[in-house]
Parts: C-alpha cells; sequence; structure tokens
C-alpha cells in the first residue's frame, strides 16, 4: 500500500491520566480507603461497573453497589482530597518520553490535558 499523503500535524494533546501517568491504581487505592470507614472492600466488581462512566455516574454506581451513607458529591469531593495528595507521587507510563518526544519532534506543540 502507497503512503497516505497527509498534511503533518501542528500540534497534539495528550491525556494526561492514565495514558502519561499511571494514576489508575490510585483510584483504586482511595475508593478503598473511603471504604475502610465502613469496614468495606473496593472489588474489581464494583470497579468494573464504575469503569467508562462520568464521575457523577461513577459515583453513583460506588454508592449503590457499597451502600455507603454518602451523596455523589460528597464521595468525589473526598476522593478528590485523597488523590491530590498521591498524584505528586505518581510514574511516567511506560514509554512515555520517547513517544511524546517523537509526536512533539520537528517544531510541532504538544500539550496535556486532563478533562476532570
Amino acid at each position: 500500500m502507497a503512503p497516505v499523503d497527509a498534511p503533518r500535524a501542528t500540534h497534539v494533546l495528550f491525556d494526561m491520566d492514565g495514558l502519561l501517568l499511571d494514576t489508575e491504581g490510585f483510584y483504586t487505592t482511595v475508593s478503598q480507603q473511603i471504604l475502610d470507614r465502613y469496614g468495606l472492600q473496593f472489588t474489581w466488581d464494583i470497579k468494573k461497573k464504575m469503569m467508562g462512566k462520568t464521575s457523577q455516574e461513577a459515583a453513583k454506581v460506588f454508592i449503590h453497589e457499597t451502600g455507603v451513607d454518602l451523596t455523589p458529591d460528597a464521595y468525589l469531593h473526598e476522593r478528590e482530597l485523597l488523590l491530590e495528595k498521591l498524584f505528586p507521587t505518581c510514574e511516567l507510563m511506560p514509554g512515555t518520553p520517547p513517544a511524546t518526544s517523537r509526536r512533539c519532534a520537528g517544531g510541532g506543540a504538544g500539550a496535556a490535558v486532563d478533562a476532570r
């Protein structure tokens, strides 16, 4: 197949959370910390039901599945406070520096974003 003659990208946006930064485990950790007060476990079954949803939808699943006495906003607020303590310790995902430098080479601009 012949190469496609396409315009060169001039800008690239990267989603930091889970793509550039290894933060996935932090969400499990803080959800478990919240459940520790209730003597409950944050199981894979609960996490699977939360994945791929908006924060509000995931919070509703968390509360429904665990039965904790929190509103979705209260859960999300507490979760954010706990995450803020962990985020400074996160590691880059494997391959991040080479991938980002290749994408931004040749004068292209890159930006990291987070949709929270």
